[in-house]
């Protein structure tokens, strides 16, 4: 790929694709907009704040569009220049300076015909050459895959879009309004609409007269007249049909009768079961009624009770026993006697002989104590003489580990002061040594100069790019001129001066003449006047034609002659101009250099554009230098604050030593050296005092022991012991309080079984009291005062529940016997007054009345079937029976229609609840956000913006609930409806980590004052979010309010037709 020369000339910096190019996220904010020349601009910088937002204006024509369209060209390509175009395109190149995901870089463009350009990067982390797959990686990688219709739609628009629903309607932009699906309940609601429509057209369709309920209605009524067309007589069917009547309401009376007899058949039989159950159950009830209630009584009989009087026994001749033993362990514990001065003092002699190992052990270290002690004075006092000279001022010297950190770290404070001074001092010379390599070899090229400065020689290039217009043009209007002189040439060697007539026009000119004097001369001859007349005429009118032909002759020679006259006129003319292109042409090819006759245009713009280029390389190169030079002086500065840094290091490093008691030296190894020696002397005093002061400690320790073990001694009324020996004193009272032990465990074990009889005594106390407790309730409980009023009680009871267990079995029996006759119900006084005779007789005499009633049933079937098979016979032969069949069938499927017909319309009903449901709460989150941008920048008017379900328009919701089209719309709530989808289309992009600046060009126009603040709040809170917003505005008004809001416009200058402006 070629890149542009500028692009080339700053090529010091490798690109690299080492990196991975394509993510699904980026960030890109642009912080300056540099064109070098695009429509109106000219060498344009104009820096950008990366975050919040930007308002530009300008007048009218002062290039805020062309602005819009340069950021366009640069990160998609330079829209194509009309076909038609007189003149030949301009050249079109710039850049912009992005930070994308925190790393800074560049831009470039440039199209120098009517391409879309070459595109060139710089920075953004690249370090290697790049290939045109991997330009458009990088494209794509800055822009995150975002199209170019999408950014022209979402985040680059002017008034022309925002009016314009179609921009909204590309099907990039599309997809992310209305959402890529409906969702699996849309799609079941959506299909379910339009499975419920289809079938109500086919049902009923009122406008077309058709669907399947006209067509059973239809069925209906041609059944119906045929019905009623048919005129046969139908009688007989109808006095047979009078007679099975009275037959059907005979046989129904007769089986009425039939089920009484039988239910009363049934009651007597039940009866009879059900007597000897009822009686039993009445007979137990009645025994169970005379025996005396007993409510509750103990789960234990008489041989239970007698054990339990046993057990109370027994347990009080054991507790008598306990006690006694308790008592003689008592008298026995008394009996054993201790000394009771070594019992007071026990505690106090065990802590000593507790200590009297750790006694021994401090002995033994006051000893080791002392020969250590000895050995740290001999190494310091050796120490101290290998000092030498410094051994005097050791003392002064501190050797605390907070001076030797303070000692290291200037140490390294000042090193570090040296070593940088020494790299800076290098590295200016580095680049010193560099900067006049690169002015020798700009001078050497410069050289070819002439003299000229590089600005006058690229001036000197744009005049020679001038020129080889101009050449072309005059060489264009040279050949026009040449073919011009070659057609008027030929013009003149077609034409001729002369016009001569044809022969046989002469020839019959002169034939009227010679005719018209024959004639003539012989009227004369022969005195015939008529002949006289004649031969006059015919001479007059050959005279008249050769009268005409010489004038039209002479006339049509005069025009030839006049336009000969014109087209030698216009030679010397072309002459003329042909000598003045000539000169203009050797003028100009004199100023051009490198010119030959012979070169064509193409080959002087390569010839011109090399030598710019070559230009532009060394413009850059001097810029380079010039850059090299305020960095050297920039590092020469630097260096001067080096130098007093390292002399300020130098003098806390010196005022250090001096503040630790070491001599100044700038040698930081022997001041360090000298420090440790000295640091080592000091350690060895301070480990032999340390020693010393330990083995001091340790003897007064054991002193303190001997005085206490003395003192406790005395007051044990021990005045014959020596005390000298404390190890000895304490080995005689541990034998002592070995034997004092002895003697109390006897008596503590004494007390301990004693208190264990008590206890052992105490718990048959409380078992004897149970018992007595139980014996109580057992008594109370069954109601008896002693023993044989409670044998009594219990036969009573043992009596009575097995009453209750016969009276619960005949219960059953008689359930079991009523269960299978649940239609029945007995009363109780029938049973009390029950005979079974009788009942026996009365059963006898129902079935007999049952068997007579089934004989005359019998027959009166039998009637009934020879009646339905006449009027069967009747119906076979009859053809109007199968048509009334056929209208119930036809009637069936009509009221089966017509339900159906019912139900889809109340289900359309119910889906469209659901839809318009649906349409309120399930909207895509691109609309949910712009109701909310448009809620607030319509100040409340319209408050939702939705979209009916499967399709792709656009519906808005105001205040009042009432329901809006786009095209109901105003202008201005329009453009509001649209930027406020497009913001929530770049908050969405935003959420999935697509951030790209958003361009906006005179929006506002069309709102009214109102809602123009509160769109310029919303955009100015939209901006804060961190996303980049360009503004631009013709209107002064405008960037007034943005102003005082808080965002300070960008004024852009008015533009000249031939002026180039600086802005920025």
């Amino acid at each position: 790929m070629k890149r542009s020369p500028r692009a080339e000339s700053r090529g010091h910096k490798k690109y690299s694709t080492t990196r991975k190019l394509l993510r699904k996220e980026a960030n890109m904010k642009i912080q300056s907009i540099e064109v070098e020349q695009f429509g109106i601009w000219r060498n344009l910088s104009l820096p950008l704040k990366p975050q919040g937002l930007n308002v530009f204006y300008g007048p009218n024509e002062a290039g805020k569009s062309t602005l819009m369209k340069f950021i366009r060209g640069v990160l998609y390509g330079f829209q194509q220049p009309p076909a038609d175009l007189a003149f030949p395109p301009q050249s079109r190149m710039g850049s912009l300076k992005l930070i994308v995901d925190g790393q800074t870089g560049s831009v470039a463009r440039i199209a120098r015909d009517s391409g879309r350009g070459r595109v060139g990067f710089e920075g953004l982390g690249l370090d290697g050459p790049v290939d045109d797959q991997q330009v458009d990686e990088l494209v794509n990688h800055i822009l995150c895959g975002t199209n170019e219709t999408v950014f022209e739609n979402v985040f680059a628009f002017g008034l022309r879009e925002i009016q314009q629903l179609a921009t909204l309607e590309a099907d990039d932009v599309e997809r992310h309004i209305y959402g890529l699906s409906l969702g699996a309940d849309g799609q079941r609601l959506l299909s379910l609409n339009d499975r419920i429509a289809e079938r109500r057209r086919e049902l009923f369709q009122p406008a077309q007269g058709q669907g399947k309920l006209f067509e059973q209605f239809r069925d209906f009524a041609n059944v119906s007249k045929q019905i009623d067309a048919h005129n046969e007589s139908q009688d007989k069917h109808r006095e047979l049909s009078g007679r099975r009547d009275e037959l059907t309401v005979r046989i129904e009376k007769m089986k009425r009768h039939q089920d009484d007899l039988r239910m009363n058949l049934r009651g007597h039989k039940f009866m009879d079961r059900v007597w000897k159950p009822w009686s039993e159950v009445h007979e137990l009830e009645k025994e169970l009624r005379r025996m005396p209630q007993i409510g509750s009584f103990p789960n234990i009989g008489p041989e239970q009770f007698d054990e339990i009087e046993a057990e109370l026994e027994q347990l009080k001749q054991t507790r008598s026993q306990l006690m006694s033993e308790a008592s003689r362990l008592k008298r026995q514990s008394l009996g054993i006697d201790v000394d009771s001065e070594l019992r007071k003092e026990a505690l106090t002699i065990q802590s000593y002989i507790d200590e009297m190992e750790w006694i021994e052990e401090l002995a033994e270290t006051i000893d080791v104590g002392e020969v250590e002690s000895a050995d740290l004075r001999e190494r310091y006092e050796h120490k101290l003489r290998e000092l030498g000279e410094q051994a005097a001022n050791g003392h002064t010297v501190n050797t605390s580990p907070s001076a030797h950190y303070r000692l290291i770290r200037r140490a390294e404070q000042f090193q570090q002061a040296t070593r940088r001074k020494e790299k800076f001092g290098k590295r200016i010379q580095r680049l010193a040594d560099q900067c006049h390599k690169r002015g020798l070899s700009l001078s050497e090229k410069m050289k070819s100069l002439g003299g000229l400065s590089i600005e006058q020689s690229q001036g000197q290039s744009q005049a020679c790019f001038d020129r080889i217009a101009e050449v072309s043009q005059l060489r264009l209007e040279q050949t026009e001129l040449q073919q011009r002189q070659r057609a008027v040439l030929e013009q003149l060697e077609t034409s001729e001066t002369r016009l001569v007539l044809p022969g046989w026009v002469q020839f019959v000119l002169w034939f009227f003449v010679a005719v018209g004097v024959a004639l003539t001369i012989g009227g004369v001859v022969t005195g015939l006047t008529t002949n006289w007349f004649a031969g006059l005429a015919f001479v007059f009118l050959g005279a008249t034609f050769v009268g005409m032909a010489w004038g039209g002759k002479s006339h049509f020679e005069g025009e030839v002659i006049a336009e000969r006259q014109r087209l030698h006129q216009e030679h010397l003319a072309n002459e003329r101009r042909l000598t003045e292109t000539q000169e203009s042409l050797e003028q100009l090819s004199e100023s051009i250099p490198g010119f030959t006759h012979g070169a064509s245009e193409t080959e002087l713009m390569r010839r011109v554009a090399t030598w710019a280029k070559d230009l532009e390389q060394m413009a850059d190169e001097q810029e380079a230098i010039k850059k090299f030079r305020r960095r050297l002086s920039e590092m020469r500065v630097k260096f001067q604050d080096v130098q007093r840094d390292l002399t300020t290091h130098q003098q806390e490093w010196c005022e250090l030593l001096i503040d630790i008691g070491l001599p100044e030296t700038l040698s930081v190894p022997d001041a360090i050296e000298a420090w440790h020696r000295i640091a080592e002397v000091d350690q060895e005093r301070q480990k032999w005092k340390s020693v010393e002061s330990e083995l001091k400690r340790h003897r007064s320790l054991l002193n303190s022991y001997k005085k206490r073990i003395e003192a406790l001694g005395r007051r044990m009324n021990r005045w014959d012991a020596d005390y000298s020996d404390p190890v000895e004193i304490l080995n005689q009272w541990e034998d002592e309080l070995r034997s004092y032990g002895m003697q109390r465990s006897e008596k503590r074990d004494c007390r301990r079984e004693e208190m264990a009889k008590r206890r052992e005594a105490a718990k048959l106390k409380s078992r004897i009291r149970d018992l007595k407790i139980k014996r109580s309730a057992i008594l109370v409980q069954s109601g008896a005062a002693d023993r044989e009023d409670f044998q009594n009680r219990a036969s009573a009871f043992q009596r009575q529940r097995e009453v209750l267990e016969l009276l619960a079995l005949a219960r059953e029996e008689l359930a079991e016997v009523t269960s299978a006759e649940k239609e029945l119900a007995i009363v109780e006084s029938d049973l009390v007054e029950y005979d079974a005779d009788k009942n026996a007789a009365r059963i006898h005499e129902l079935e007999t009345d049952l068997q007579q009633l089934e004989l005359d049933l019998n027959a009166a079937h039998e009637e009934m079937g020879s009646l339905k098979h006449e009027i069967a016979q009747l119906r076979n032969d009859n053809q109007a029976a199968s048509m009334r069949f056929d209208r119930e069938l036809v009637a069936s499927r009509l009221r089966d229609a017509a339900q159906e017909w019912f139900a889809m319309e109340w289900a359309a009903s119910a889906v469209e609840g659901l839809r318009s449901r649906f349409e309120k709460n399930c909207q895509p989150e691109i609309l949910a956000a712009a109701s909310e941008y448009l809620e607030r920048m319509s100040c409340g008017k319209y408050e939702n913006v939705w979209t009916p379900l499967g399709e792709r328009r656009l519906r808005l919701d105001d205040y009042q609930g009432k329901s809006w089209s786009v095209e109901q719309l105003s202008r201005g709530a329009r453009e509001q409806l649209f930027l406020a989808l497009r913001l929530a289309m770049v908050r969405q992009f935003a959420s999935d980590g697509v951030e790209l600046p958003l361009v906006l060009d005179d929006i506002l126009v069309n709102f009214d004052q109102h809602r123009g603040d509160a769109t310029i709040d919303e955009l100015i809170d939209f901006a804060k979010n961190g996303q980049q917003l360009l503004m631009f505005t013709c209107h002064r008004h405008l960037a007034e309010q943005f102003e005082a809001k808080g965002i300070e416009p960008v004024w852009l200058p008015e533009h000249q037709q031939s002026e180039q402006r600086r802005a920025g």
